[in-house]
C-alpha cells in the first residue's frame, strides 16, 4: 500500500498540513478566548486572598 512515490508522500504531507492548520484555528481561537477568562477567573481568586492577608 505505502509507495516511495514522491507524489503520494506529497498528498500525504499537504493533507497533515492541512489538517494541523485545520486544527490549530480552533485551539488558537480558543486559547485568545479563554484568556481573558483567565485573567478574570484569576483575579477572582487572588483578590479575596489579598484581603484575607491584609
Amino acid at each position: 500500500m505505502w509507495t516511495t512515490d514522491p507524489m503520494t508522500q506529497n498528498e500525504v504531507c499537504s493533507v497533515l498540513r492541512l489538517f494541523h492548520f485545520c486544527f490549530s484555528i480552533p485551539v488558537l481561537t480558543f486559547t485568545f478566548l479563554l484568556l481573558p477568562l483567565m485573567e478574570v477567573v484569576i483575579q477572582c481568586i487572588i483578590h479575596p486572598m489579598h484581603s484575607l492577608v491584609e
